[in-house]
């Protein structure tokens, strides 16, 4: 999973900021209105993410199994 940095005041530049590596598929991937976490879905679970500025960490996993669509609501 890759998080992007969107910096609309150095001309409207995309930069790669967070590469994390999964062990299988990501079916599904909802982002938070705040941009501070997010939950993928894969084959055996779903799994909920904090974002922080250089590293990502799980923080609890869901039993939902190939789960093809999410959103916070």
């Amino acid at each position: 999973m890759r998080v992007w940095n969107y910096n609309s005041s150095a001309s409207n530049t995309i930069s790669l900021s967070i590469c994390h590596p999964t062990f299988d598929e990501v079916l599904a991937l909802a982002l938070h209105p705040t941009g501070n976490y997010f939950v993928a879905a894969f084959h055996a679970l779903a799994r909920c993410y904090n974002i922080f500025p250089k590293s990502v960490e799980d923080y609890l996993d869901l039993p939902i199994k190939s789960c093809k669509e999410m959103k916070f609501s």
